[in-house]
């Protein structure tokens, strides 16, 4: 059993919750390989939205349901189903661990921290930064982009392959950590100071530095 805790720091309705919980189920389970997908909900109401058993009416509902549908297309075989709270206890008790203050600091569990939700239309960490270290892996992956120089493009295939792009969002892929989502200099030095110096602890050195960067589910180069 692979437990895998996310604390969300914005606000979110139980439905926008629910929904934030399937997306990540969903990348968990690309990142894990999976082509075939049996997910578990207590929601009525969100699971009734993805079988298209209840309209989704509000705007942020219509956004997670497009996203989540634009998802399922990497999966050969996916299936939602609704299941008693009772039969729940396990996911809501990572749940209720992963929203507490104790969450962030246990370490029997993986926790990612999620600072926006998925649906939010401009992301701060975007692939679409113009002259990014990004920029060519993004080009070679979305569109089959390579350079003319023979070297360069042996360079940006193999780097390429510990690369993936999801919801328009680059990340490196990783075997024992979550995926990473990558950014530039002036976004790496923004979390570089949020970490060092700001909400996110005390002083540390460089190592615990970027152990805390990793944690929190950001790669750059240089790093």
């Amino acid at each position: 059993m692979l437990r895998y805790e996310v604390q969300l720091r914005f606000p979110a309705t139980n439905n926008e919750a629910e929904y934030e919980g399937i997306l990540t189920r969903l990348r968990l389970g690309k990142a894990l390989g999976a082509k075939n997908l049996h997910i578990q909900s207590d929601s009525k109401l969100v699971i009734g939205q993805i079988k298209e058993e209840y309209e989704a009416n509000e705007e942020k509902m219509q956004k997670y349901l497009k996203l989540m549908k634009h998802l399922t297309w990497e999966f050969d075989k996916l299936e939602f189903a609704q299941i008693p709270r009772g039969q729940n206890m396990t996911a809501d008790e990572i749940t209720k661990m992963a929203s507490s203050e104790e969450g962030s600091t246990r370490m029997e569990f993986d926790m990612e921290i999620q600072k926006r939700p998925n649906i939010k239309e401009v992301l701060a960490f975007a692939v679409h930064s113009i002259n990014s270290w990004m920029t060519p892996i993004v080009s070679f992956l979305q569109d089959g982009n390579l350079p003319q120089d023979a070297k360069e493009t042996k360079k940006i295939e193999k780097r390429a392959a510990r690369f993936t792009i999801l919801n328009d969002i680059l990340y490196k892929r990783g075997f024992s950590m979550p995926y990473l989502k990558c950014v530039d200099e002036e976004e790496a030095k923004y979390i570089l100071e949020e970490i060092h110096e700001g909400i996110c602890g005390d002083h540390a050195g460089p190592r615990s530095v970027v152990s805390k960067v990793i944690r929190t589910s950001y790669f750059w180069p240089t790093m």
